[in-house]
């Protein structure tokens, strides 16, 4: 016949096992916080001019350390470090048009849009 452990000798079992669970679910949402801290954000948009929204190719897109320039259809893709902020900011520039910027773009965005005007 076997006989079951008393309560007494099962506790310091349990407990063990219950602050390893504890250690690794910390550990594991450690982990997967610094994935994401580690991710790129991406900022898309447009860059047109303020009169007739016609495309502007050549502009240089810039926020944080990276920076980018537009397509021929005015169009951009900005990679950022992911420094796990609410709000960036991204500056435009090019050459004969005033420089802008957009302040306080959410780290979750959808398609910026910006206009520039021409210098006289």
């Amino acid at each position: 016949m076997t006989k079951l452990k008393s309560s007494k000798s099962l506790l310091p079992t349990l407990f063990t096992m219950l602050i390893l669970s504890i250690v690794l679910i910390g550990a594991t949402s450690f982990v997967q916080s610094k994935k994401q801290l580690d991710a790129n954000l991406s900022f898309k948009g447009k860059v047109t001019t303020i009169v007739y929204d016609i495309p502007l190719a050549g502009v240089k897109v810039k926020c944080e350390n990276a920076t980018t320039t537009t397509a021929a259809d005015g169009s951009f893709t900005l990679s950022v470090p992911n420094k796990n902020k609410q709000f960036y900011k991204i500056n435009f520039s090019k050459k004969g048009y005033m420089s802008g910027y957009l302040d306080s773009i959410p780290a979750k965005s959808d398609e910026i849009r910006m206009n520039l005007m021409k210098k006289n």
